[in-house]
């Protein structure tokens, strides 16, 4: 769901997430994650695995939120978000997801 919400924040989608732990079909975010089995050394390592993940996804979310007010008077001035906008945008949101389970231990893959 803080994906979803997230998803809106930053303006990628046009429409607020519904309030429900399963968004609707036709809802344009999607977050699929696979059941996998975890490394227990692995595990016993991630606290130190995760600080270098941890420094770029918070350089990446910060950065975003620093030029947002810009980004958003960009989109609000064309009617639309640029192409390129977007996809920095989508970027962003998706490596912050793939860090986020990483941590919550729902995937091993390192972000």
């Amino acid at each position: 769901y803080d994906m979803r919400v997230s998803a809106s924040d930053m303006l990628l989608i046009d429409r607020y997430p519904p309030f429900a732990l399963t968004p609707p079909a036709d809802y344009p975010v999607r977050i699929e994650v696979r059941p996998t089995p975890l490394n227990r050394l692995a595990v016993l390592f991630r606290f130190f695995l995760m600080i270098p993940a941890a420094i770029v996804q918070s350089l990446a979310v910060y950065g975003w939120w620093a030029l947002a007010f810009v980004w958003w008077l960009i989109t609000l001035c064309l009617g639309r978000m640029p192409r390129p906008l977007f996809e920095a945008t989508a970027a962003t949101l998706r490596y912050r997801m793939r860090f986020s389970a990483y941590v919550m231990m729902l995937t091993p893959a390192y972000p």
